[in-house]
């Protein structure tokens, strides 16, 4: 008896360490301002099962035409602090903190849904077995009127862990984090929508490396669905992301481009150098590891060739920790990671 107790709490030991290989946390995967996540729709593929120890094999998958980049920025705003701009002409609006990511909301052109209560996202650290759940309001907004309330509930499942095998040649151990919404609108029209989402994470890869999704829209009055929409996009920077597990610079910046910053760590002096082989715009700021904009370095200019700065961050930088140097050169960006000490 004693020695079958001891090969169950091997086994069980084993598998707890099998699903500790990964975890969501916001050091690691949250969203980090400068950042360009760009994905490539493909045709549908559907989720899978859920469980341990799951192979979702995604390598013949049929690319689509468009391609969705997002950029990411920070933003004093009213109850929240980050904001993500997708290529199609829709911001979506996040507050950040150490323990989670609210989802306050997004615009496209002249409408704006506005959460009064957010949805939480993200709620850090994340890992298999991880779930929670909630409620959420707000109001729609058209031309800066009224237009309608919203309301609904959400829940996140981390529901399964395994291995997924993505075209050339990516095979990553993955966890699955399972994200259900349903809304009900009210005001010139009413109805309502479920979103069911599949993200599936890697360890040593901010952004989701696949995404699944099904979307169907009912008659808020007679409840029978009046349409669904299936689509799943492939994270298109993987390759970059890989070069990122052992650099801290982001690609798209001229290739010639050099940067040098001492001491680093850094108490309090900070000193900047870089080069430019052409003639460009040039932006430097300061982030704290939250992704909020703690110092503007070098306010936009025009510049060229061998360039110094020396900052004194220990007027602005009291507290310890990682903080981030964005540039910003001709609309790229180029990050390099900081220790506070």
């Amino acid at each position: 008896m004693k020695q079958i107790f001891t090969f169950l709490a091997v086994a069980l030991l084993s598998i707890n360490a099998i699903h500790a290989q990964i975890k969501i946390t916001r050091e690691s995967h949250g969203f980090r301002p400068g950042d360009e996540h760009a994905c490539q729709a493909v045709e549908y593929r559907a989720p899978g099962e859920s469980g341990t120890n799951v192979v979702w094999d995604f390598r013949e998958l049929v690319s689509k035409e468009n391609i969705g980049i997002s950029s990411i920025e920070t933003f004093s705003g009213v109850g929240y602090n980050t904001v993500v701009e997708r290529n199609d002409g829709i911001t979506f609006r996040y507050n950040i903190t150490n323990d989670q990511v609210e989802y306050f909301g997004y615009e496209k052109e002249n409408r704006q849904y506005s959460f009064t209560t957010p949805i939480v996202k993200t709620k850090y650290p994340q890992f298999y077995g991880t779930f929670f759940e909630g409620t959420f309001a707000g109001k729609i907004i058209v031309k800066g009127e009224s237009a309608g309330e919203i309301a609904g509930t959400y829940s996140t499942n981390v529901d399964a862990e395994g291995t997924i095998l993505l075209p050339d040649g990516e095979k990553l151990p993955v966890i699955r984090v399972k994200t259900t919404k349903v809304t009900t609108q009210w005001g010139p029209a009413c109805n309502s929508m479920e979103v069911i989402k599949y993200l599936w994470y890697a360890q040593d890869i901010r952004y989701p490396v696949f995404v699944t999704m099904e979307t169907a829209y009912y008659n808020t009055n007679g409840g029978e669905r009046m349409a669904l929409e299936k689509s799943s996009y492939l994270n298109t920077n993987l390759k970059r992301e890989s070069k990122l597990r052992t650099t801290t610079g982001l690609d798209g910046i001229d290739a010639n481009f050099t940067c040098k910053i001492s001491p680093n760590p850094f108490k309090e002096q900070l000193n900047v150098q870089y080069s430019l082989s052409k003639q460009s715009s040039v932006s430097i700021e300061l982030f704290n590891s939250q992704g909020a904009k703690v110092a503007v370095i070098l306010p936009k200019q025009i510049q060229e060739g061998d360039q110094v700065i020396n900052y004194n961050a220990g007027n602005t930088v009291s507290v310890k920790g990682v903080y981030f140097l964005r540039f910003m050169i001709d609309g790229k960006v180029h990050i390099e990671k900081l220790i506070k000490n």
